[in-house]
């Protein structure tokens, strides 16, 4: 929508020509009021009203309803996602090292939009634009990197920090996240998966490369994703 001059004048979207209240003591005639000045403010406020209500003659309140309801929905338009397992289990080692692999996200934590659905590692997205962020774990496997892989186009998304779990040498271990923050920005339904790759599977003959159990009897969380959607 754009500002609506009073009638007559040359440029009629001219935003510094105001209007002018009738004086006839002064000799002043008022501005002309043209119909569309009217007229689209009132469609821009119904429009807005329409994504949430309709339209009531009675309720003079429903622009402050409709702009609170759509704040309220986008915030609290996310998801949480994660690779969780029972107590003492641990996450596994890597299939192999120096080449990129799915890394396991089994759970939804929370959605309370329903913006996210996951089967068999994979997590897909209407279209929008979301923030994007990934916490992924490794335990002595030296250095380490994720990814967000878009499987739909068959592309990398973005890649992460660049992570070092450096074992020593010894079974004194060192665990360390890859984190990713980045921007998903779809025009249509796309399905994405988080990859890692490591230097080494993990500390000789264990297995908790991508992730050692707590031994508090809670569940673990290995690797940990955050998605808003913002647009």
């Amino acid at each position: 929508m754009r500002y609506v001059a009073p009638s007559g004048t040359p440029d009629p979207f001219n935003e510094s020509v105001g209007y002018v209240g009738r004086n006839l003591a002064a000799g002043t005639q008022g501005s002309r009021i043209p119909p569309r000045a009217v007229e689209h403010p009132q469609r821009e406020i119904v429009n807005v009203i329409k994504e949430v209500l309709t339209p009531s003659e009675s309720d003079t309140t429903q622009l402050l309803k409709a702009i609170r309801a759509l704040i309220s929905a986008q915030a609290s338009s996310y998801a949480v996602l994660a690779h969780t397992e029972p107590a003492g289990t641990n996450a596994g080692n890597a299939p192999a090292a120096n080449t990129w692999f799915t890394r396991k996200t089994n759970a939804i934590i929370a959605d309370p939009k329903g913006i996210v659905t996951l089967s068999s590692d994979q997590f897909t997205l209407q279209a929008g634009r979301y923030l994007f962020q990934a916490y992924v774990l490794g335990e002595a496997v030296q250095r380490h990197m994720a990814r967000l892989y878009n499987v739909s186009d068959a592309v990398v998304v973005d890649y992460s920090t660049t992570a070092n779990a450096n074992d020593a040498g010894s079974a004194d271990l060192v665990n360390s996240y890859a984190i990713i923050f980045t921007e998903i920005n779809i025009a249509s339904t796309k399905t994405f998966r988080i990859e890692q790759r490591v230097d080494q599977v993990g500390f000789s003959g264990q297995t908790y490369g991508l992730g050692l159990s707590n031994t508090f009897g809670a569940p673990n969380r290995y690797t940990l994703i955050t998605i808003q959607k913002v647009g």
